[in-house]
């Protein structure tokens, strides 16, 4: 089965001020952290008054992003691999392939304060690690095994 898309769709800026208005402000946020946000967003936005500097909001809306640009650099890599004939590892949102003979390299994913000691969770796909480090310390945004 093959799919098209033909023409280009254009809508009037009522129609655009509609779509913004029928946004929850997660969405409206998140389109602040998108390249070109529509101005029809940002009235939206401020018609509402809402901050997407508050955490609860940005919180997500920054993880949601975070995760967007790690999936489009996994099929970026996923792409040149295939160029280049090189092996092919399942690209996972949380990291890009390991081809180095370095080991893998797994991601933060979380961390837990634990009395004197943080715990920090890493991931490549579905594989999990921790390293304890002291509470005050920063978890490393990588570790390789």
């Amino acid at each position: 089965m093959v799919f098209g898309l033909v023409g280009c769709a254009t809508y009037s800026s009522e129609q655009l001020q509609a779509k913004a208005s029928d946004k929850s402000d997660f969405d409206l946020c998140f389109d602040m952290v998108l390249p070109n946000p529509s101005q029809f967003s940002k009235q939206e936005l401020m018609n509402r008054e809402v901050d997407c500097s508050n955490p609860k909001i940005a919180t997500p809306v920054l993880e949601k992003r975070r995760k967007q640009i790690a999936l489009g650099q996994a099929l970026m890599a996923f792409g040149n691999s295939i160029k280049t004939n090189a092996p092919v590892n399942t690209p996972s949102i949380n990291s890009l392939p390991n081809y180095s003979s370095r080991g893998t390299m797994y991601m933060k994913e979380s961390e837990t304060i634990a009395g004197f000691n943080k715990i920090c969770v890493y991931s490549f796909g579905a594989t999990k690690t921790t390293r304890t480090i002291g509470a005050t310390d920063l978890c490393p945004l990588s570790v390789t095994e």
